[in-house]
């Protein structure tokens, strides 16, 4: 008795559907790294900024989450060609019979769920760090922009600001220190 598994080969139609989702899975990589490349050698990220600035009515936290909105738009509208096709691949090989509108919907929730965490992650991040280093995160993600000191001296600002009026709180007594490790304003 033979007790080794029958391992048969894969199908050509099998090799050739993930042959082409490989190269799908690589293109949706490239169209990611292309579009970061090119917002920051076109200074399209400082243009990015100033529209998510404007928009938030010079708000910058609410800036920062314009910002993540429109960079995630702009991702997934330019992978929703490559999605798509991919959608259409499923059902070629008879993978799907996901109806188009409920695969939109799908897409969208998908997209939804990613600004949330990424929205998340932002908040953790400053709260964690402070808006110190949110300045330098700041300049690190808009390489090449000219403005990116003026954003981190304005930040520093708002963290100075900060800073006097926690401690204006510590002595009024209506701010108390924190058990945790990181405590109010970074101290």
């Amino acid at each position: 008795m033979n007790s080794t598994p029958n391992l048969h080969p894969d199908s050509p139609e099998a090799r050739r559907y993930n042959r082409v989702k490989r190269w799908l899975e690589v293109s949706d990589l490239i169209v990611g790294f292309v579009l970061l490349l090119g917002l920051v050698l076109t200074h399209g990220s400082v243009r990015l900024r100033d529209i998510a600035y404007v928009a938030s009515r010079q708000y910058y936290s609410i800036a920062v989450f314009v910002f993540v909105f429109l960079l995630l738009l702009i991702s997934k509208l330019l992978s929703l060609p490559i999605d798509f096709y991919g959608f259409r691949l499923e059902h070629e090989y008879h993978l799907s019979n996901q109806k188009i509108v409920s695969w939109l919907w799908d897409e969208l929730k998908g997209w939804l769920v990613g600004l949330v965490l990424m929205s998340i992650l932002v908040i953790v991040y400053v709260v964690r760090h402070g808006v110190r280093h949110a300045a330098d995160v700041l300049k690190g993600v808009i390489v090449g922009n000219k403005a990116a000191p003026t954003v981190g001296s304005e930040l520093d600002l708002l963290w100075h600001r900060l800073k006097r009026v926690c401690a204006a709180s510590f002595r009024r007594g209506t701010l108390r220190p924190s058990p945790h490790p990181v405590h109010c304003c970074g101290s």
